[in-house]
């Protein structure tokens, strides 16, 4: 090995910046590559010389070497690839690490050549190469990404990074799993510094994987949703309002003259979340149509794994945007928003389900039916039977009841609560004709209200105030008296932290109140139920105020039903 250098004082050897903002080629010293590097390993191997390997792994992973160069490296590390076993890791890892994607045709082929024979002989190097390649998935700039699409000399270097690790695949057993540990590992960090482009480059390339390995669609969407969940949960609807700093005039404000532009958050972790969200509803859309038309049976296949994907991530958490994938995919048939229906509330009814989790399918059966536009009135119908059916055998078996513990009837309580919505949102649809009216007088609401477990002492006074006004408009039933006389005997109760508060009151979540994020409401929009002025005209100012109330769980829920920005398109 020799230094060459053009001059000898020692500026040659330092990275001073000049006014162009590089170096100076001419202050520039460069390592020459030795040619004989097979002498090398077996000199490093047989203990005989440490020197020269360590310098050649330092010139390979710190200098700015040229193409023709890293030709001639790689041509003589084929050569060597029989002794290139687990004791000469470092060089293996240095050449991982060369930025290769963006170089001439024949050094990358060649480059791809190396890689392959590598592995095949040598599947111990296997992790630490599909962990670079993977690394690679996010190597973009923000100018270099315009509509979910990296621009053209991008999409030639994800084609290079794709094509070796389909051949890596093809050549290694049970080197799938070693990508799904990477895809999961190396998925962009939450935090602030990490760009939105790269964080959306990553989970492009990400579900480009599944170009030539379709089979691990669930496993990648996986890992996708986890992320998801853990970008949600940073990004709560207060914490988007005060992020854009206009938290008074924030309420839904969906008649407009004329359409803004898309926005962008500022909130970081909620602008990153939309844009990711927007890249998954795009993919769910081409996984489930072939060009216009719904291919019933991929679609199908596809609900089933994001439905698994809901139980076991997004329903026992109280997420504020994910859930809207479901929503989404729901629209494409009504089929698959029956089917929807179906698994809530078979968990919502379920008496081996823990409480928690039948609070939430509630939550989430109410919301899918007062936010679906696509949802069809028959549906609205059969489940507010359903409900009300479950809330009156639930009275006739607690008649002998003398005292109530909110607490214990927890599930009774957020069932009446998801019923006065129904009813409070969506009354004018169901009594525009005599015999819905009929309906609505059939599900016995006076027997609900006035029985000794008293739902409306628990539920949300907003609420109640919108639904005791329906309930008498249409003379279902009077609330007022027994609102009132709560309001009088209200006690106080002590909480676990041993807070005094007054009556514990149920919080309102429903996971389907108005999305925040911009991006993904173009999609949602067409498909979403707003409230209008006609239709419940104080709904979209309900606010719980739980400051002064108490509450059945500590866990925040949403605090409004119906607050959020607005978007046009």
């Amino acid at each position: 090995m020799s230094l060459i250098t053009t001059r000898s004082s020692l500026l040659s050897i330092l990275k001073l910046p000049n006014p162009g903002g590089q170096r100076n080629s001419l202050h520039r010293v460069r390592f020459r590559l030795p040619t004989d590097i097979k002498r090398i390993f077996q000199n490093y191997k047989s203990n005989c010389n440490f020197e020269e390997y360590e310098s050649l792994v330092s010139i390979i992973r710190d200098d700015d070497i040229s193409d023709s160069d890293l030709l001639s490296l790689l041509k003589e590390a084929k050569n060597c690839i029989p002794i290139l076993n687990y004791d000469l890791r470092l060089f293996v890892q240095a050449l991982n690490i060369i930025r290769w994607t963006n170089r001439g045709d024949e050094v990358v082929e060649t480059y791809k050549e190396f890689i392959n024979d590598l592995v095949t002989a040598h599947s111990q190097h296997t992790k630490v190469v599909m962990d670079q390649l993977v690394k690679l998935f996010s190597n973009i700039e923000d100018t270099e990404w315009s509509n979910y699409e990296p621009v053209e000399s991008q999409k030639k270097q994800f084609e290079n990074i794709h094509s070796t690790l389909k051949s890596i695949i093809e050549r290694v057993p049970l080197s799938e799993d070693v990508l799904l540990e990477c895809l999961s590992h190396n998925f962009p960090h939450l935090v602030h510094k990490t760009s939105f482009a790269k964080q959306l480059c990553y989970v492009y390339n990400t579900l480009k994987v599944l170009s030539y390995q379709p089979h691990l669609r669930v496993n990648i969407l996986q890992i996708i949703i986890d992320q998801l969940l853990v970008r949600d949960v940073h990004t709560s609807r207060d914490d988007i309002m005060q992020a854009e700093e206009q938290q008074a005039d924030l309420l839904y404000e969906m008649e407009v003259d004329e359409d803004p532009p898309l926005q962008r958050l500022k909130h970081p972790v909620a602008d990153t979340l939309d844009g990711i969200m927007e890249l998954l509803f795009m993919f769910i859309k081409s996984e489930c149509y072939d060009g216009e038309k719904l291919n019933q049976v991929k679609c199908h296949k596809l609900y089933n794994e994001l439905l698994n994907m809901f139980e076991t991530a997004m329903l026992p958490t109280h997420s504020h945007h994910i859930q809207f994938i479901m929503f989404y995919i729901c629209s494409f048939e009504n089929t698959l928003a029956q089917k929807f229906l179906k698994f809530l509330w078979s968990k919502a009814i379920s008496p081996n389900i823990p409480p928690v989790i039948r609070h939430a399918a509630i939550s989430y059966l109410a919301g899918f039916l007062a936010r679906g536009e696509y949802v069809l009135l028959g549906y609205l119908k059969n489940y507010l039977t359903k409900m009300g059916d479950w809330i009156n055998n639930y009275i006739s078996s607690h008649r002998d009841l003398s005292e109530s513990n909110p607490s214990a009837h927890s599930v009774f309580y957020f069932m009446c609560q998801a019923v006065f919505y129904l009813i409070a949102f969506r009354h004018e649809d169901l009594v525009d004709s005599r015999s819905r009216l009929t309906f609505l007088q059939g599900l016995n609401l006076s027997q609900i209200i006035t029985c000794k477990l008293n739902p409306l002492r628990v539920c949300a006074p907003e609420l109640l105030e919108r639904f005791a006004d329906v309930a008498r408009d249409y003379q279902l039933a009077y609330c007022y008296t027994i609102i009132e006389n709560n309001s009088r005997n209200a006690l106080p109760v002590v909480d676990s932290d041993r807070n005094i508060k007054t009556s514990p009151v149920i919080e309102l979540y429903f996971p389907f109140d108005p999305l925040l994020l911009p991006r993904c409401h173009s999609f949602i929009k067409p498909l979403y139920r707003e409230y209008s002025s006609s239709k419940c005209k104080d709904m979209e100012d309900v606010q719980v105020k739980q400051s002064s109330q108490g509450s059945l769980y500590k866990e925040g829920f949403s605090p409004n039903i119906s607050t959020g920005l607005s978007y046009e398109n």
